[in-house]
């Protein structure tokens, strides 16, 4: 950013897929920062009724989702209510901390999901409200699922092993779970403490 901005270790950061949005949320507050890249000015913010521990925004920028619990509250970035969602949990602030994923919204914008549980994924029609349950994996739900490079496949306990289709190569990586790939290149893939680049010869 051309500006530098202080972000503690508890913020919550979310960006849109193009890289020109950006929202902050301090965890426990009600106010989300709205920030434009790659300056980085802060250009608004919104301010939620739900305190929130977690933080999304959908793939235009246009909505946005704080979460505390099982809750879930979902705002345009002018600040109109969308959609109250989930049921409020009392959950400790290590739980809140650590143990969930920011919510995410659908690739057309029209469903939110979010954890409200280990194992517990809840999708919801941000128009109706109607609730759905996912189970413990998001990514089976094919308009939540992250980009992949098609050629590999993935196993992720106890540790990961990437194995390419065509060849049946197999790369052991020793962490688990967690792998994200870069939307403009699938190939390139962040997990726990580790950045990889799949790659097959021929």
């Amino acid at each position: 950013m051309r500006e530098p901005l202080g972000f503690s270790l508890g913020d919550r950061l979310a960006y849109d897929r193009e890289g020109v949005r950006m929202a902050a949320l301090a965890q426990g507050a009600t106010t989300v920062a709205l920030h434009e890249l790659p300056h980085g000015r802060c250009v608004g913010s919104v301010t939620f009724e739900l305190a929130g521990w977690r933080l999304g925004m959908s793939a235009d920028g246009g909505l946005l989702a704080v979460q505390d619990g099982g809750q879930v509250e979902v705002r345009t970035a002018e600040g109109a209510l969308v959609q109250r969602c989930g049921e409020l949990t009392n959950l400790d602030e290590a739980t809140q901390a650590y143990l969930q994923p920011s919510p995410r919204f659908s690739r057309d914008g029209r469903r939110m999901a979010a954890r409200v549980a280990a194992g517990d994924w809840r999708i919801w029609e941000l128009a109706s409200g109607e609730e759905e349950r996912a189970g413990d994996s998001l990514e089976r739900v094919a308009e939540f699922a992250g980009p992949w490079p098609a050629e590999w496949t993935v196993e992720t306990s106890p540790v990961t092993v990437f194995t390419h289709v065509r060849s049946g190569a197999r790369l052991a990586l020793p962490v688990g779970g967690g792998w994200q790939a870069n939307p403009a290149d699938p190939h390139v893939l962040v997990g726990p403490g580790m950045l990889v680049e799949l790659r097959a010869a021929g």
